[in-house]
């Protein structure tokens, strides 16, 4: 802004005169009121016309400039509207008059001005320099600069407030050149700084925003001043601003679903993160064209520098369109990832993000790599502690692994501890999942049923590898040093498990017991049992109540064969069991053999344990096939054969066949 008045009214000459810009006027005309206002002792002096007869004379002269007769008119609209702030008529006139003023001789004007107090008297030195001067770069000899008229006269600003090191009274007066390349500068710079402002979506002088669609659009009022070239880089800029501020909604975004989840958290926290490093990029351009601006400030003051000492090169739209080509098209990337995966959450929004990795595009590739790494860390953590701690933190269900309330302990080995497939990441493969599944089980097997806690050695070393290494979760080659961790807790977990087990639980002893009592594999023990029960095998089952009596031929069975050799740990599992008698049952069918599991080994073998069962049925009906045919078929068909009672013979071979061909069935079954 120019507050003084000899510059007003030779921009106001060089207006009419047409050597400026007739879009030059509304600011002109805002200049002359600022000055009005800041100088009122300008409304003693009388004055010759009034308001409507200055404009009157200002409208013929300007539509005598050009065949446009509205010049004049629109002159008028700029001089109501920038008179809106002086509600005093007599202010009014006063600008008007300082208008009319500046069309007429430079010594008649500067006489007025004399007259009136703006300018000091001088002599017909000042009043020759002046007159003979094309512009305002000579001053009066008389007038110091040190002096408060030379202060008042030179308060002028370049583009906005001169930075605190400079002093304004250093600064030369401008001759005519200068001061139309210092116009120029000014537009230039207002420009460049609207365009800063539109790359973070925020409107100004030139661009306003559309509350409807968020997009940056030209100023109505302000449009008519650029360029085309200047209108079209503007917009270009503005996509950028538009971009980050769907980037930044999506940031902020509350939905139900999508604010559920430290994953999501993690993703929403890295588009900020995004949007952080983007505006610092913008502050750099910011500061850049802050410095440049002061350059040019101290170059007035400088003026004995170099020339080339004083060259800079200058912040204008082309560099920053040069600039903005890369972080445009990482905002349009984010955008659309951001609008497409914010209704995912957990191992499924991270998928989401993966197939952007196998895109063929590096620059996507990075974008991609970028956001899920921040999307992992909660992920990686989880896994850390539930491979190392046999612990789920997951509150929203977002991790791969959970574990089922309702199952009890004794089902821990089995049943507990599933996979959540819909949550299993796409560069997570089952067999690692299974294994990361097996590691976290074998965890709480030890920690709440054999009650041992130190599970994995050198566990905060593999905790720092897991939580730190986020990049190589999705490596394509699964040969990282993450993996590698993967594979020690995995590996030292089931070692671990597999020792105690196999060492003080005698895992092995038993899996033989089971197969030598169950499966009837003992089979000296197996005829002298059915030898020592075969009474209470011929009966009903409904007959059958001494279950002690059972028992006690078990132990006498045991004692009498080579059983009695095998581990006490075996013979005190197993046991002689009577099962509830269906209508037509024999001591066969409701008489088996049991073997009890306790402690770990129930947790881990007893589901197994039906099968047995299953398997222990049909032999032990072979085991009665074998019994009726040496006990009472032979003898029989001998006794039989002596009698010749061949009907008898065949009965007993029909039945035979028929049981013989059921108990086929049943095994096949």
């Amino acid at each position: 802004m120019r507050l003084d008045i000899t510059h007003i009214l030779t921009d106001m000459k060089n207006v009419i005169n047409e050597h400026e810009n007739l879009y030059e006027l509304d600011g002109l005309v805002s200049d002359a009121v600022q000055y009005v206002l800041m100088n009122p002792k300008t409304l003693d002096f009388p004055l010759a016309l009034s308001e409507d007869e200055c404009m009157e004379q200002l409208k013929s002269l300007l539509n005598s400039i050009q065949d446009d007769q509205s010049l004049g008119d629109r002159f008028h609209e700029f001089f109501i509207l920038a008179c809106g702030g002086l509600d005093d008529s007599r202010m009014r006139d006063l600008l008007a008059n300082l208008l009319v003023w500046s069309l007429d001789e430079r010594e008649s004007q500067l006489k007025t001005l004399m007259e009136i107090g703006l300018l000091p008297p001088n002599n017909d030195l000042c009043l020759a320099k002046y007159i003979k001067s094309e512009s305002c770069s000579s001053l009066p000899s008389t007038l110091s600069r040190n002096s408060n008229d030379f202060g008042q006269l030179m308060t002028r600003c370049h583009f906005d407030a001169l930075p605190p090191y400079l002093d304004a009274n250093q600064l030369q007066p401008f001759n005519e050149r200068e001061r139309t390349i210092h116009r120029n500068l000014k537009s230039s710079y207002e420009i460049v700084q609207n365009a800063i402002y539109a790359l973070l979506g925020l409107g100004g002088k030139y661009l306003k925003k559309n509350l409807n669609t968020g997009r940056l659009g030209l100023h109505p009022r302000n449009k008519s001043r650029l360029k085309f070239t200047q209108k079209s880089t503007l917009l270009r800029l503005a996509e950028a601003g538009f971009f980050h501020d769907q980037v930044q909604k999506f940031s902020r975004s509350t939905t139900d679903y999508s604010s559920l989840g430290s994953i999501s958290q993690a993703f929403k926290s890295r588009l900020k993160q995004e949007l952080s490093d983007y505006r610092g990029q913008v502050s750099q351009l910011q500061d850049m064209l802050n410095n440049y601006h002061e350059t040019q400030l101290q170059l007035y003051v400088d003026r004995s520098q170099n020339w080339i000492n004083r060259r800079h090169e200058p912040m204008t739209l082309l560099r920053l369109v040069t600039w903005y080509m890369k972080p445009l098209f990482r905002l349009q990337w984010l955008t659309k990832i951001a609008s497409d995966g914010q209704l995912k959450k957990g191992g499924e929004l991270a998928s989401f993000l993966y197939n952007y990795i196998n895109t063929g595009d590096p620059y996507m590739h990075d974008v991609a790599k970028d956001l899920l790494t921040g999307c992992c860390s909660p992920m990686l953590r989880m896994i850390s502690n539930w491979m190392l701690e046999g612990n789920i933190n997951d509150s929203y269900d977002e991790f791969f692994v959970e574990s089922l309330p309702e199952v009890g302990v004794d089902r821990l080995w089995h049943d507990k501890f599933r996979l959540r497939l819909d949550m299993l990441p796409k560069f997570i493969s089952l067999e690692l999942a299974d294994k990361i599944l097996k590691t976290g089980k074998s965890i709480n097997f030890l920690r709440e049923i054999c009650k041992i806690d130190d599970a994995v050695k050198g566990r905060e070393h593999l905790k720092d590898i897991i939580n730190n290494r986020v990049s190589q979760i999705f490596s394509f080659v699964a040969d990282t040093n993450w993996h590698a961790a993967i594979e020690t807790c995995y590996t030292q977990t089931s070692k671990h498990v597999m020792d105690i087990m196999v060492g003080p639980h005698k895992l092995l002893v038993h899996l033989q017991g089971m197969r030598s009592y169950l499966l009837l594999g003992q089979g000296d023990f197996v005829s002298i049992f059915i030898e020592n029960i075969k009474g209470e095998l011929d009966k009903l089952g409904t007959d059958i109540y001494n279950i002690h009596d059972l028992s006690s031929m078990l132990d006498a069975a045991l004692r009498c064969t080579n059983a009695q050799y095998d581990d006490p740990e075996i013979l005190n599992h197993l046991d002689v069991v009577v099962r509830s008698p269906y209508p037509g049952d024999c001591g066969w069918d409701v008489i088996s053999l049991q073997y009890t599991l306790q402690g770990p080994l129930a947790t881990m073998l007893e589901p197994a344990m039906p099968t047995y069962k299953t398997i222990f049925k049909p032999l032990w009906r072979m085991k009665h096939m074998e019994f009726v045919l040496s006990t009472k078929i032979w003898k029989e068909q001998m006794s039989n054969a002596k009698v010749g009672s061949v009907f008898t013979l065949c009965e007993y071979t029909s039945t035979f066949a028929f049981d013989s061909l059921l108990i086929l069935d049943k095994i096949s079954a």
